[in-house]
């Protein structure tokens, strides 16, 4: 299995049949370690054909298709045009959820990594719906749009004492608004999990929070806030279930311990021993099979060019127009 796995990864080829990615191992066990070429980071993952999934990053704004076991994308598309901003422009998109034939796409809708004075993004205010596409993504085009839940999310009531006038001041991973989690509830709500602010102690400390949408004419308002305990953990990635809600958490901040959780949408969640992610930045999280895939954001993780050159963040080897042999981001096969 390693020796079919190492090859699949270093010719980026893409595997034929998924059945030992899966095989049975004792439960939270990880089965399989799959890589993922083109980009660094697998922000936003969501299954579109029976082995093909669809992914997003935060480090441009081009969506790639790929066969659920990895290798080279199958497709690729810009969604700068569809998403209304210029390629320069980062939506860093964060979440996408399914409905129906839809599938919605949500940036982060944060600040900078300064805070508001001179480091505002706009292009970070966006959820838009796309079609579901073929493997190739030729088809791919847009349905719906939706500039931003920025208005939703000030005139909550619910949330004025979290979303403070600091708190919207305040870059991410100090504290400031970042979504990064987005499912649409059984009864048609949109939850939208935040990695920050959590609630207590400026936003970095306390219950993390899924915000309840719906929509209203052409926006969404807010109908309801779940406050999570996820050990001081903010949501990073959610996904549906039988029964209920996968949840990635993890700290606001870069680092820390991320843990993945079940969530029947009312009582506590309930936290699931993965013994296999340490080495991962987990950012996403999808069942197949009855097995969890937890997708890593690698854009920070050294990769050794040779046995002569130093190493070096994936990140800096990123190129959107030439592609690289150590570009690429992980996950890994869970039995559950």
């Amino acid at each position: 299995m390693r020796i079919f796995m190492l090859i699949t990864c270093l010719l980026g080829l893409v595997p034929l049949g998924v059945p030992r990615a899966f095989a049975d191992q004792a439960p939270g066990q990880v089965s399989a370690e799959l890589r993922y070429f083109g980009t660094c980071d697998g922000s936003a993952v969501v299954q579109i054909g029976e082995h093909v999934l669809l992914t997003a990053n935060d480090e441009d704004n081009i969506l790639r298709s790929y066969h659920l076991l990895g290798g080279k994308p199958l497709g690729q598309f810009d969604i700068s045009l569809l998403a209304g901003v210029d390629s320069n422009e980062e939506i860093d998109i964060e979440g996408v959820a399914r409905q129906g034939d839809l599938l919605w796409w949500i940036g982060s809708h944060g600040l900078g990594k300064k805070g508001i004075e001179g480091d505002d993004k706009p292009a970070r205010r966006n959820i838009f719906a796309t079609n579901i596409p073929g493997p190739g993504l030729e088809n791919l085009k847009l349905v719906e749009k939706h500039t931003n839940l920025t208005d939703a999310l000030r005139n909550s009531e619910d949330l004025k004492e979290i979303l403070t006038p600091e708190v919207w001041n305040l870059a991410p991973k100090k504290g400031g608004l970042n979504i990064e989690g987005v499912v649409f509830a059984p009864n048609g709500d949109l939850l939208v999990g935040l990695r920050s602010p959590l609630f207590a102690k400026k936003g970095k400390k306390g219950r993390a929070l899924i915000v309840h949408l719906r929509k209203a004419g052409d926006g969404w308002s807010v109908v309801d806030v779940s406050r999570l305990k996820l050990d001081d953990r903010g949501i990073r990635d959610i996904h549906t279930v039988d029964g209920g809600y996968l949840m990635i958490a993890g700290e606001v901040h870069s680092g820390g311990k991320s843990a993945l959780y079940f969530w029947n949408g009312t009582d506590k969640p309930e936290l699931r021993s993965v013994d296999g992610i340490q080495n991962l930045n987990p950012e996403a999280v999808i069942q197949f099979d009855g097995h969890q895939i937890i997708f890593s954001d690698d854009g920070t993780r050294d990769r050794k060019p040779d046995f002569f050159e130093a190493e070096q963040e994936c990140g800096e080897f990123y190129d959107p127009e030439q592609s690289h042999p150590l570009v690429y981001f992980r996950a890994v096969v869970v039995n559950p």
